[in-house]
C-alpha cells in the first residue's frame, strides 16, 4: 500500500433485519446534519491490526462508512454512505485487552459520498472490493470490519440535498433496505438571520444554542421508494413549557418530499436544555423491522450573564422602590406632597419589576413567540 496516497479509515457495518441496531445506525448516518456525532460499536478483534497500537489514526481520523448488503444470492454489495471523522482515538490495546471487547466509536458527520446519476447501486462496489484482502475474508465471513485504505471517494459537486437524494435512492435499491424511510436534516437556522445555528460539542454529543426569544427553521426531507405506502413523521419538545414545534405533523406517501417546521424559544434567564426528538413512522401493521430513523436534536439556551446581572439588578431596586411609603419619604425629601411622591416611586418600581418579568416570564406574548 502506497503511504504517498490520503488514507482513510473504512468502517463496515450491515442493516440485515435481525439486526436492529445497525440497521438504526445505518440510517441514522444518513439522517443527521454535518457536525453531529454518532456511536458506533466494535469489538477490538473486528479493528485491522495495524489500527489497534497507533497513538493517532491516518489523515487526521478521516473515515467512511460503508454498507455491506447482501442480495438474495448470498452475494455482497458495498454502499459507501458518508464521510466521518473519528474523535477521541485511543489505542485500543493494553496490558488487560480482551480481543472480544467492544469499544466505542465517536464518528463526527461529515460529507456524503458522492453517486452518479444513473442507475447503478453498485457503482463504488468494485473500488472497496480490492480491499477485500485486508478483511480476511473467508467463507464469506471477514475477519475485520475496521480497515486502513486508500481515499478514493471523490468530493460531491452537486448541492448537498441533491448529492443526498443520489445516495438514498442507490441505496434504497439494495436489499437489505429496500422498505427503509429516508430522513435528512439540515442544521437549524435562526429565522431572522438565516444562519445556521450555533453547534456547541460536548463531552460525546452536540447541541444548537437557539437565544431566548427567538425562533428556528428546521428544514428536513423524507424519502422512500414504496408508493403505496404512507409514511408519517411527528417532531417532538421534550420541555413544551419552553420550546415550542409547529408543524409537528407532516405526512408523505413516496418519493422525495422536502418539509420545514419551527422552533419558538419562550424567554428565560435560565440556561435550559431540551431533546428535539423525530419520530418516522411507515407501515404500523409491521412493527417488527427499524425501517426508520430515530434522530433526535438537542437544543440550549444560551442566557448572557449580563442578561441574567440586569434581571437581578431589577428585581432588587424594584423590589425596594415599591417598599417605600409617605413616611421614609418624608424622611428623604422635603415635600409637600409625601403621598404623590411616594407613589411616584412606587409606581417606578413597579416598572422595574414589570420589565423583570418581561425579561424572564416564558409565557409573556413576544413577536417572535
Amino acid at each position: 500500500m502506497s503511504t504517498s496516497l490520503p488514507q482513510v479509515v473504512l468502517l463496515f457495518t450491515a442493516a440485515e433485519k435481525q439486526r436492529p441496531a445497525y440497521r438504526r445506525g445505518v440510517l441514522d448516518a444518513l439522517a443527521y446534519p454535518f457536525g453531529q456525532i454518532l456511536h458506533y460499536s466494535y469489538r477490538i478483534r473486528q479493528v485491522q491490526e495495524s489500527l489497534r497500537n497507533v497513538a493517532t489514526l491516518p489523515n487526521n481520523g478521516a473515515g467512511v462508512i460503508v454498507l455491506v448488503d447482501e442480495g438474495a444470492d448470498g452475494k455482497f454489495t458495498y454502499f459507501p454512505l458518508r464521510r466521518v471523522n473519528i474523535v477521541a482515538w485511543q489505542p485500543l490495546i493494553s496490558s488487560d485487552t480482551v480481543a472480544r471487547e467492544r469499544r466505542k466509536f465517536s464518528l463526527k458527520l461529515g460529507d456524503f459520498i458522492a453517486y452518479a446519476d444513473t442507475n447503478n447501486p453498485g457503482q463504488w462496489h468494485q473500488p472497496i472490493s480490492e480491499y477485500d484482502h485486508l478483511r480476511e475474508i473467508k467463507a464469506n465471513k471477514p475477519s475485520f470490519f475496521i480497515i486502513q485504505a486508500r481515499d478514493i471517494f471523490s468530493s460531491i459537486r452537486v448541492p448537498l440535498a441533491t448529492a443526498w437524494e443520489d445516495l438514498v435512492v442507490n441505496v434504497s435499491k439494495s436489499n437489505s433496505l429496500a422498505q427503509a424511510n429516508f430522513v435528512r436534516i439540515d442544521c437549524p437556522k435562526d429565522i431572522d438571520s438565516n444562519t445556521d445555528l450555533p453547534l456547541k460539542p460536548s463531552f460525546d454529543t452536540c447541541s444548537y444554542v437557539l437565544q431566548p426569544g427567538s425562533s428556528a427553521r428546521l428544514n428536513f426531507a423524507i424519502y422512500n421508494r414504496a408508493g403505496n405506502r404512507e409514511t408519517k413523521v411527528e417532531l417532538k419538545s421534550s420541555a413544551e413549557d419552553l420550546f415550542t414545534v409547529n408543524q409537528p405533523f407532516q405526512s408523505v406517501v413516496s418519493g422525495v418530499v422536502e418539509k420545514s417546521a419551527y422552533i419558538a424559544c419562550k424567554r428565560t434567564v435560565e440556561d435550559r436544555t431540551a431533546v428535539l426528538t423525530m419520530e418516522v413512522a411507515g407501515d404500523p401493521n409491521d412493527l417488527s423491522v427499524v425501517n426508520s430513523p430515530s434522530p433526535i436534536l438537542i437544543i440550549k439556551t444560551s442566557v448572557s450573564r449580563n442578561k441574567v446581572w440586569l434581571f437581578l439588578a431589577l428585581v432588587l431596586f424594584g423590589a425596594f422602590l415599591v417598599s417605600w411609603d409617605p413616611e421614609l419619604v418624608k424622611q428623604l425629601w422635603e415635600t409637600s406632597h409625601p403621598k404623590i411622591l411616594g407613589l411616584s416611586v412606587k409606581l417606578l418600581g413597579a416598572a422595574l419589576l414589570t420589565w423583570a418579568a418581561w425579561l424572564a416570564f416564558r409565557k409573556l406574548p413576544s413577536g417572535s413567540v
